[in-house]
């Protein structure tokens, strides 16, 4: 077979890397982040609430802050004393 009779292909070929790109970018792997990511936050939330009230005062322990404006220790001592 010579290279006069071969049918040339003008088009590119996809290369792995292209495929994958366009894999991620489907709809449905989409909504599935998006809802894992949304699970992971609701998951990790309460725990950093209690870690952050773990620090507050007594006075401070209803305030919607995150981050203790004083943080203290003395929940600590107290558990573990």
């Amino acid at each position: 077979m010579s290279l006069t009779n071969r049918a040339i292909d003008t088009r590119s070929p996809q290369s792995s890397a292209e495929r994958s790109r366009l894999a991620r970018l489907q709809p449905k792997k989409i909504v599935l982040f998006i809802v894992t990511a949304v699970l992971a936050i609701l998951t990790v939330f309460p725990l950093l609430w209690m870690l952050s009230s773990s620090f507050k005062s007594l006075t401070e322990i209803n305030s919607t802050n995150l981050i203790p404006a004083a943080p203290t220790l003395a929940n600590f001592s107290y558990v573990f004393t």
